[in-house]
């Protein structure tokens, strides 16, 4: 792998993400972190997401990271703001876990997006169709974990949630 290193970003809307996220999706444990980025750009951004997430004490996915468009990663940041990932119940408004999403995604830009798993609609025996975990490689030792990371030009970063059966 070519080189990087990473530095802490000053920018404080990244501290008032994370607090309002934090104050918001109150179930769980949710990973957040930013920071700037400087790396080798023969470096893969598998390979720089795999560094990154081991940093902050996560498990990297190599050829298992699922590379996503934005859009994709704006729903699935929103799925798993929005409610819990083992029992889909709501933890917060669509409208605003689509809210936090965005402004969350906003900060990447020129981005390589990626996540662990794939979804899958559950009817029954819910009244209104949700979207749940169908697979996912894990990246951490709970029951489910899920989430985004995002490498970009001159940042990476991620949100991740991790939920307990």
């Amino acid at each position: 792998m070519g080189e990087y290193r990473l530095e802490t970003d000053l920018d404080p809307e990244i501290e008032r993400l994370r607090a309002d996220i934090l104050e918001r999706r109150w179930a769980g444990e949710v990973l957040f972190f930013v920071r700037r980025i400087h790396a080798d750009r023969a470096t893969s951004n598998r390979d720089i997401a795999d560094a990154f997430v081991a940093e902050v004490g996560c498990s990297g996915l190599g050829k298992h990271w699922l590379e996503i468009d934005r859009q994709e990663a704006l729903w699935v940041l929103t799925r798993v703001l929005w409610g819990d990932i083992c029992y889909d119940v709501s933890i917060m408004t669509r409208d605003e876990a689509l809210n936090l999403a965005a402004r969350f995604t906003s900060l990447f830009n020129d981005c390589t997006f990626f996540t662990n798993g794939t979804w899958k609609k559950r009817v029954i025996p819910l009244p209104d169709p949700v979207d749940c975990l169908d697979g996912f490689w894990p990246i951490t030792q709970v029951t489910a974990d899920t989430g985004v990371v995002a490498v970009g030009a001159d940042r990476i970063g991620m949100l991740w949630v991790k939920d307990e059966d």
